[in-house]
């Protein structure tokens, strides 16, 4: 069993000590913040509760989380980060863990002393080690010295798969989902007895000099007959967007302007 637990400590501080900017002005945020819940204990108590060899303790850190399982195995893999989410001094928490059922990740922040969780997301289906490691990323990227969370879901059926990946950021103490894409796509058209695969690949480029933040998304559709021939071949698709980070509602938005000059750039470097 993996167990990581990792905080900032004051010999750390060469990395941990920071100059957040200036407060974010923000409008009213398009989306819906994630559901939370008060979980009565800071979450490196709950990740003690949570690794422990004591079934009941599990099983009491499992009901403060709102983890719907009553015999909860011992973890395989857990890990509590803690890092910065927002503009505030005080770091966030995020709890990773793995076990028989799959991998879950909570991430948690401090409102007035009180500990709540404020983001849940879970990955089962098809459950790999690889994947799993997935689940959660930490990248800066609309400001500097505050991490945002990018989060991959993967989920199917019959004949089709799809790795969902989001990107959230919190405000306010409350978790919001600013951005979201199929990064890999697989699916069978019967009708058209034909495989599609889709990818579609994230770039993050530096904010422009007007400090203008932007997402490129490159986007590749292979379409593959189950009896290729030269009347039916194998085709492939691909295209170039860009999203532009909008304060004012709290997301990316698509911005067309910008792609016809950012996905050109990208291109043009790529063919060299």
């Amino acid at each position: 069993m993996f167990l990581a637990f990792m905080i900032a400590s004051p010999a750390a501080q060469h990395v941990g000590v920071r100059v957040p900017d200036p407060d974010e002005r923000v409008g009213t945020p398009l989306a819906k913040p994630e559901p939370r819940r008060p979980v009565g204990e800071a979450p490196q108590r709950i990740f003690q509760k949570l690794t422990s060899k004591s079934e009941d303790e599990r099983r009491t850190a499992a009901q403060q989380l709102g983890w719907g399982t009553e015999n909860l195995p011992p973890a395989s893999d857990a890990r509590l980060l803690l890092v910065h989410l927002d503009a505030d001094d005080e770091q966030e928490a995020i709890l990773v863990i793995s076990n028989p059922l799959g991998t879950v990740a909570f991430v948690f922040d401090r409102q007035k002393e009180a500990w709540w969780r404020i983001g849940k997301f879970s990955y089962w289906w098809h459950w790999d080690a690889n994947q799993a490691e997935r689940i959660i990323e930490l990248r800066e990227i609309v400001r500097s010295g505050s991490k945002d969370i990018i989060v991959r879901e993967r989920a199917g059926g019959t004949g089709i798969a799809t790795t969902d990946l989001s990107i959230y950021r919190l405000h306010n103490g409350r978790l919001y989902r600013v951005f979201q894409i199929a990064e890999d796509e697989y699916y069978n058209r019967y009708g058209a007895a034909a495989t599609v695969t889709e990818t579609r690949r994230i770039e993050y480029p530096n904010a422009d000099s007007t400090g203008r933040v932007f997402l490129v998304v490159h986007h590749r559709a292979t379409t593959e007959p189950d009896l290729p021939t030269r009347r039916n071949p194998i085709t492939e698709k691909s295209d170039c967007s860009a999203y532009r980070w909008d304060s004012n509602r709290f997301t990316f938005v698509v911005d067309g302007q910008a792609a016809r000059q950012l996905c050109k750039t990208r291109d043009a470097g790529k063919s060299q």
